[in-house]
């Protein structure tokens, strides 16, 4: 980062200019590939809009079912009890199971808890990435 002049990373959003992509397309395989398009620099849509996230976003983590999920599911994950969960699911639920997996592992490490320790059952629509996040077995 300091051998191209940056002295934070934020120097180097955008910056595409400091890529180097000859290495890359000289390669026999890559020969006739078009970076320009990957490697245009960023443009501002309208002005005052950056093209990086330059503020805190609220993303309403705190009213999501997982935290519902990891109250019923603390026997499993504290004590090794397995429990069984019923509930409603709606299309505005997405990556359901994310915190509640997370947790497992935090708690458990990647082998997690038996089969069947965490049984749960969801009445309704599944929102985008429904379990897109949950922790491999």
């Amino acid at each position: 980062m300091a051998d191209l002049g940056f002295r934070t990373i934020h120097e180097m959003v955008g910056r595409v200019d400091a890529l180097d992509s000859d290495y890359a397309v000289e390669h026999w395989k890559a020969r006739g590939i078009n970076l320009s398009y990957l490697l245009a620099p960023a443009v501002a849509f309208h002005d005052g809009v950056e093209v990086y996230c330059n503020r805190d976003q609220d993303h309403a983590l705190d009213n999501v079912l997982d935290w519902n999920l990891l109250a019923q599911a603390k026997p499993a994950i504290v004590r090794r009890v397995p429990v069984k969960i019923a509930t409603k699911i709606a299309d505005t639920d997405r990556a359901v199971g994310a915190i509640l997996s997370h947790h497992v592992v935090k708690t458990h490490g990647s082998a997690g808890l038996p089969d069947d320790s965490i049984s749960i059952e969801f009445n309704g629509s599944a929102g985008q990435s429904f379990g897109a996040f949950l922790a491999g077995p």
